[in-house]
């Protein structure tokens, strides 16, 4: 483990428990604070402290059906104290590359998302340069397309890092979440493909300095699955 992955991991001190897709140690660049947002869900009546942790339900159905998306929302919103909001479905590199407007299927998804927010719940937002291998870079979002500078990079390519950052930008923009996991299942490339961790390693702090710059009370980390 890297000094400045250890460092993460001694600081974080908050986890979400995502039903339906598996257990997530979330690890945070600065500490939670309870008290900033109202506490909804099926503990607002328990006494709760600053730095506590949240409960949410993912947003990821456990099934396709529109029977089963209604039921993942309805428990998503209703059942939980934070709004969780997954998109690790690809990256629109051209886009964010050229810090361009996101393509319309993009905003589209989002809206869908954000539209469900209720008022007043923090939203837990995860993105993630990986693809859904966990061992390499992601591919292009429906409606995008993978610059050549982007074919083949590395993760800490300038290229990788200035389309990510642009992205996760846009999507900070765009949700204002009061957490933000830019690395979903950070901990599989680690696993899977070991080589590859520094250099991402190197993008998640470029991204993460920058981000806290723009948003200094955002938290901001990567999670490791289970």
């Amino acid at each position: 483990m890297t000094s400045w992955t250890r460092a993460w991991a001694l600081r974080g001190t908050a986890l979400l428990f995502l039903a339906g897709c598996g257990s997530n140690t979330f690890v945070w660049a600065n500490e939670p604070d309870s008290d900033r947002f109202p506490l909804q869900g099926p503990s607002t009546t328990v006494e709760r402290h600053p730095g506590d942790p949240l409960f949410g339900i993912s947003t990821f159905p456990y099934d396709f059906t529109q029977a089963a998306l209604d039921k993942t929302m309805e428990l998503a919103t209703d059942k939980s104290q934070v709004f969780t909001v997954q998109r690790d479905d690809g990256i629109p590199w051209r886009e964010a590359l050229a810090n361009s407007p996101m393509p319309a299927s993009v905003m589209q998804k989002w809206a869908s998302f954000k539209n469900e927010q209720p008022d007043g719940m923090p939203l837990y937002l995860a993105i993630a340069p990986l693809d859904f291998d966990r061992k390499n870079l992601a591919g292009a979002v429906e409606g995008s397309s993978v610059p050549s500078s982007i074919q083949g990079a590395a993760f800490d390519s300038n290229a990788v890092k200035t389309a990510y950052l642009n992205y996760v930008r846009a999507a900070v923009d765009y949700f204002h979440p009061a957490y933000i996991n830019i690395g979903v299942e950070a901990g599989e490339l680690a696993h899977r493909n070991p080589s590859k961790w520094p250099a991402f390693e190197r993008l998640i702090v470029h991204v993460t300095e920058n981000i806290k710059q723009d948003h200094p009370d955002l938290m901001v980390g990567i999670s490791w699955g289970l």
